[in-house]
């Protein structure tokens, strides 16, 4: 089925592909936000290689370490007597190192040059350090303008020649990696990441990462690789292939975190292969001594694992990648080392290889909990992308099912760390649960909804809460906490709303897990500390809930579904406060949320009607000054059009505007009974054609929330939109009516 034929039905997750674009780009630009201002959630995109860190697992020995530590003392003698080393001492430092190492290549001193180089870098303030080694790249033609120099790009190239040299050391190949690395680190190029086109916003200034793109540096970099490929997987390879490897996965990391062209320019290259091949190896040496009872004994890869996962993630970012490249798509053959269906498994089951303790949260060192966070974010990644994608991961039928276990697992596990009483074992939770949440979303809103049975069904059984409990739990905790936990509750909110959107039909799961999610979610609602995104996400889930399911699932049985609608908004309408909180979040300057409460609003006032709560549910909503909400509404939406000639109105379709035309339709078609008194006042309704409607269309916009005209309380299309009552104004004010 095409993507413009998604759901047209439903609100607001799976309505239609732009609905469902929407919410994926926000999602992006939330997570794009939090990867890079909040540590507790992601780790950094870029990360540099500081002095006291060697490799993820510790792979060089202490004789190397003393060895660099001798070398960084030597190289920074000169400019740290007698003061502090000041940014152009620090630039002419390692301007002369670089100089100094270039013209060693090939000789005896090549080594000694390279390591002082690397010890520079590394004992250097991170900021002092990025503006010396930006300051390489640049040279002046003496009237002011600046291009690439070109001792940068042969520096590239001769620390390219050392890391593939035959005659180099293991020391000496890890350094001219760790010197890559930590030029890739400088000058990322943001802009890039919102546009597919870089020449859209004019000359873009060219970076590190640029220079290694167009070097031979990738080229040695995946070179690499090729021990590590040829290594028996049941086998530890040698420890410096594995330092080596683990390097270049964080070099090549930093590249791929620079800008979306350097992501296109290391996929073109054909790096995912290598990088894809690392990740199985250490993962399948890991599940070998798992199996084996002795998981201590995989440790050496445990960095390897974290670098590779992590500059996967960093490949798979950007509104504009695809998971297409990622993924082996065909039947027969794997000679690309592309990920199958058993390697996305084995991706997320990392998290069996460790728990949630106080252990776990005071390991400064690399553990397989890291190697699960970078494994979770990047099958975030790619299950954000196309559905082929997420049909790709339920293919294997032999993995489907425990993919799904695995998932409900490492919810169960999320939940009961975030309640432990040591906050470090909290925090240790929290950065696996946003990823691992929105996987959960990713699956439920796309392939029209095709896998949520898979979801919802109990797959672990043994005491292990099913999904939807351990989703709804997350809701409640992250709303009690706040700070970063409320941004949690956001997202299992959201994550709720993509597994509600068939609720409704007969003896689907949906239906079932509107019992769990439901009360939470007006919980949530009703609450009065919580955030207002926290009730934006939990509106839509209702919405979602109360909406007709989609044409092809209610087809069946119109009538029943209905019927079960009904009586969860019955459910939802007996909730306390509800009509006050409903009233408060319409008035609210989030476009979004005043549309999901608008709806629920209209859905409330419109069903509950036929029932016998319909004189209470309007009563109360009086009460709570819904009239005056609905007329804010209307203003708000007036204060920014803009009109022609005499009635005329001049709309843009806005959120801003939708929600006005719910919102005067309610006037008029609800909340119409002041009609009698403005005839008293000597003032008649304006019976005019619909020109003054909210939008520019003459019809304006209905619900379909499965019942007939004639059936529903609403009136006829007719009549609507006619500037009855207090929606759309009786009286057209003298300044409209003007032609200037």
């Amino acid at each position: 089925m095409s993507s413009h034929q998604r759901r047209p039905a439903r609100e607001p997750v799976k309505s239609a592909a732009t609905q469902r674009r929407a919410m994926t780009a926000r999602r992006h630009e939330m997570a794009g936000a939090i990867r890079k201002a909040k540590r507790s959630h992601a780790v950094a995109v870029k990360r540099r290689v500081g002095t006291t860190t060697c490799t993820r697992s510790s792979a060089v020995s202490s004789s190397a370490q003393q060895r660099q530590q001798t070398a960084a003392a030597a190289a920074t003698a000169r400019s740290t007597v007698g003061a502090p080393v000041t940014d152009e001492a620090l630039r002419a430092e390692i301007a002369t190192l670089a100089d100094e190492y270039i013209k060693s290549a090939g000789g005896p001193t090549e080594a000694s040059a390279l390591s002082a180089l690397q010890a520079a870098l590394a004992a250097s303030e991170v900021t002092a350090c990025s503006k010396a080694i930006e300051s390489l790249i640049c040279s002046s033609d003496g009237k002011g303008n600046k291009d690439v120099s070109p001792s940068a790009l042969l520096l590239a190239d001769t620390l390219a020649k050392s890391l593939s040299s035959q005659g180099a050391t293991d020391e000496m190949r890890l350094n001219a990696a760790r010197v890559l690395t930590n030029l890739a680190v400088c000058g990322s190029s943001e802009i890039s990441d919102f546009s597919a086109d870089d020449s859209y916003y004019g000359n873009v200034q060219e970076n590190w990462c640029d220079v290694l793109v167009s070097s031979s540096a990738i080229g040695s970099l995946v070179g690499s690789f090729q021990a590590l490929e040829l290594q028996p997987t049941e086998q530890l390879p040698h420890q410096p292939v594995v330092a080596l490897c683990e390097q270049c996965c964080w070099a090549l990391g930093n590249i791929a975190g620079d800008s979306q062209r350097s992501r296109e320019a290391l996929r073109s290259g054909g790096i995912i292969s290598p990088l894809v091949i690392a990740l199985r190896f250490g993962l399948r040496l890991a599940a070998g001594a798992s199996a084996g009872g002795n998981i201590n004994a995989a440790e050496p890869v445990v960095g390897l694992c974290r670098n590779a996962a992590w500059a996967l993630s960093n490949l798979a970012r950007g509104t504009y990648s695809s998971a297409m490249p990622f993924l082996h798509m065909d039947i027969i053959g794997n000679e690309r080392g592309l990920l199958t269906a058993s390697d996305l498994y084995q991706i997320l089951s990392v998290h069996e290889l460790s728990q949630y303790d106080a252990a776990s949260a005071s390991n400064v060192e690399s553990s397989w909990m890291d190697v699960a966070n970078e494994c979770t974010w990047l099958l975030n990644l790619l299950t954000a992308k196309e559905d082929e994608a997420v049909e790709f991961i339920f293919s294997d039928i032999s993995t489907n099912n425990l993919f799904c276990a695995s998932l409900t697992s490492k919810l169960a596990k999320i939940v009961g760390a975030l309640c432990n009483s040591d906050s470090n074992v909290a925090e240790l939770a929290l950065r696996s649960a946003v990823p691992c949440v929105r996987i959960v979303g990713n699956i439920a809103a796309s392939c029209e909804g095709k896998y949520v049975p898979y979801l919802l069904a109990n797959h672990t059984g043994n005491g292990v809460d099913s999904l939807a409990v351990s989703i709804t739990r997350i809701v409640k905790v992250g709303a009690q906490l706040g700070r970063d936990y409320a941004v949690l509750a956001t997202e299992a909110s959201w994550a709720a709303g993509t597994l509600l959107v068939d609720a409704g039909t007969t003896n689907h799961p949906s239906t079932a897990a509107c019992e769990i999610f439901l009360p939470a979610l007006c919980d949530i609602l009703t609450s009065e500390s919580s955030k207002i995104e926290l009730k934006r996400e939990a509106a839509s889930a209702i919405c979602n809930a109360v909406s007709a399911p989609p044409p092809g699932q209610m087809a069946a049985a119109p009538e029943t579904s209905q019927v079960v609608r009904d009586r969860i908004l019955i459910e939802i309408a007996n909730t306390k406060h509800i009509a006050e909180s409903l009233t408060s979040l319409v008035i609210c300057f989030d476009a979004d949320a005043v549309h999901s409460s608008l709806i629920l609003v209209d859905i409330m006032l419109r069903r509950v009607l036929t029932n016998q709560l319909s004189s209470e549910m309007k009563t109360l909503f009086e009460e709570a000054n819904i009239v005056d909400a609905l007329e804010t509404v209307c203003d708000r939406a007036s204060a920014t059009a803009s009109y022609g000639s005499s009635e005329v109105w001049r709309g843009n379709g806005s959120t801003q505007e939708k929600n006005a035309e719910i919102a005067a339709d309610l006037l008029d078609d609800i909340f119409d009974d002041d009609d009698i008194d403005d005839v008293a006042e000597g003032i008649a309704p304006h019976t005019g054609e619909a020109a003054y409607a909210f939008g520019a269309n003459s019809t304006p916009q209905t619900f379909d929330f499965g019942l007939s005209v004639a059936s529903n309380s609403r009136v006829s299309e007719g009549s609507m939109g006619r500037g009855r009552g207090r929606g759309r104004g009786q009286v057209i004010p003298a300044w409209m009516q003007q032609d200037n």
